[in-house]
């Protein structure tokens, strides 16, 4: 068999053309593996690293191994560029496959250390008759194709054992989906029909338990509203036109209050007034007042006084129009006025100097924006023991200092105004929360201050005095009314 491409004879079984290097047509196919690569267990598919294909090497001629520079100590030389033969020596057929090679000789067959290269290196065309030493140079060819087939042959097995481990795993995780939600079915049944043994219309119910049963609401009251609960709630009040809802008393401004005091006056009832005040933080929710909870009021001459909620709807307004909605009591003193500046306690609080004070020189002190929302109301006060009179006088006051009845209450058996002073207005609920009584002394109704100050009532048990609040909170004292003593004023919005 001659080459295809250039015309050589080819030994018996070459792959490739000795001469010219190119493959021979006829490649034996490589062989198949008798029995599949055993798998390399469960789980990824391993990396298998294919061989690269055979690739064609050209053979120098025999001639031209003698241009290949060789050490005589460490072999023949080999360079890393591919040597081109001359041009035509690739196109000079041989006569025969038995013709010898020719050999070189002279200069040409030896090195450089004028030694004969007596071996044939890889790639160098063979001498004449030498047919096994071609086959060994090319030998390993058919085994590089047959390792590639291998190969090829262990990734295709291992790729199906992948797919069978896939499809495996696939089909375990089915069977545990199917059981989990079997196993959720099952749960959610046996819930149901636990409700269902246990409910009212179950056999294991407890019949002694009856449902709670809606009643019918009741002539004149709304639907869902509790028997006895009042018709109009504070919210419903404060939707009509109150103020925003602050934290303390001090946080209101006087028209602020003015106007929680109308909400206050207009409650159908008490216990609804108190729900109004505790709303906008006035009180407690059962309608406890605080001593501590004040707002300043400044007066123009530099005086400041704190002034807390005495009383809800306490005090009468002087117009009939019903009661007043907030009374304001002051924890210290306006200033310092005799009860009488005539000396005398003829007229009573009526014809005293200290009320014309309060309410025409203290009213010109105070805050115009205050001023005008006073609301004026009625003050019952005793007649002057010895005067010969026994009815109470009613004044119209917008300012007033309070009565002695109206800080300690009802008088006690025991004191020894009982049975001879007669109430000048009921006890205001700051003075009662504070726990103040006609049984002892109050020292915590004592100013700051150290004073003495005025009570509006004559003394009953002595003609020529008015009642004062001592020093340490003894509200039983009493002083003549030229004596300069300490005021607190009380007043209504």
């Amino acid at each position: 068999m001659r080459c295809m491409k250039c015309g050589e004879e080819l030994p018996e079984r070459a792959r490739f053309c000795p001469e010219c290097g190119a493959p021979v047509e006829e490649v034996p196919a490589p062989k198949k593996l008798e029995e599949p690569l055993e798998p390399m267990g469960l789980g990824a598919v391993p990396l298998v690293p294919v061989a690269p294909p055979p690739r064609a090497t050209r053979i120098r001629p025999h001639g031209e191994r003698a241009r290949v520079g060789a050490d005589p100590l460490v072999g023949p030389r080999r360079h890393a560029s591919v040597y081109t033969p001359p041009v035509g020596s690739w196109d000079e057929p041989r006569a025969s496959e038995d013709e010898p090679a020719p050999q070189g000789g002279g200069e040409a067959a030896k090195d450089e250390g004028g030694h004969g290269n007596g071996g044939t290196e890889r790639g160098e065309a063979p001498r004449s008759g030498d047919a096994p030493d071609d086959r060994r140079a090319h030998d390993d060819l058919p085994e590089v194709a047959d390792r590639t087939s291998v190969l090829d042959s262990a990734a295709t097995a291992a790729a199906t054992a992948g797919g069978r481990v896939s499809s495996a795993i696939s089909s375990l995780n089915r069977r545990h989906v199917t059981i989990a939600v079997g196993a959720i079915a099952a749960l959610v049944v046996v819930a149901f029909l636990a409700w269902v043994a246990t409910s009212w219309l179950g056999p294991f119910v407890d019949r002694s338990v009856q449902p709670n049963v809606v009643e019918e609401p009741v002539d004149g009251q709304d639907e869902g509203q509790d028997e006895g609960q009042d018709e109009e709630s504070p919210s419903a009040a404060v939707a009509e036109g109150g103020p925003e809802v602050r934290t303390s008393l001090a946080d209101y401004s006087w028209e602020e209050l003015s106007q929680i005091s109308a909400l206050v006056a207009e409650a159908d009832n008490d216990a609804a007034a108190i729900d109004i005040a505790a709303y906008y933080n006035l009180c407690d929710e059962d309608g406890t007042l605080s001593a501590d909870d004040t707002k300043d009021l400044e007066l123009s001459d530099g005086t400041v006084v704190p002034m807390a909620v005495a009383g809800l709807r306490h005090d009468e307004r002087s117009d009939g129009s019903g009661a007043a909605g907030i009374t304001f009591v002051a924890r210290g003193s306006v200033g310092s006025q005799p009860m009488n500046a005539l000396a005398q306690t003829e007229g009573g609080w009526e014809g005293s100097t200290l009320r014309a004070w309060v309410n025409e020189g203290l009213l010109a002190l105070m805050p115009t924006d205050l001023a005008d929302l006073l609301v004026a109301v009625d003050k019952t006060t005793n007649p002057v023991a010895g005067s010969g009179s026994t009815e109470q006088v009613v004044t119209s006051d917008r300012v007033w200092v309070p009565s002695y009845s109206e800080i300690v209450g009802e008088v006690v058996a025991g004191n020894k105004r009982a049975g001879v002073y007669e109430s000048e207005g009921d006890q205001y609920r700051l003075f009662a929360d504070m726990g103040v009584t006609s049984a002892e002394g109050a020292p915590q109704i004592a100013l700051a201050s150290g004073e003495y100050w005025w009570e509006r009532s004559p003394e009953q048990t002595n003609a020529n005095w008015f009642m004062c609040v001592s020093p340490d909170g003894d509200t039983g004292y009493g002083h003549r009314p030229a004596t300069p003593d300490a005021v607190v004023i009380g007043f209504c919005l």
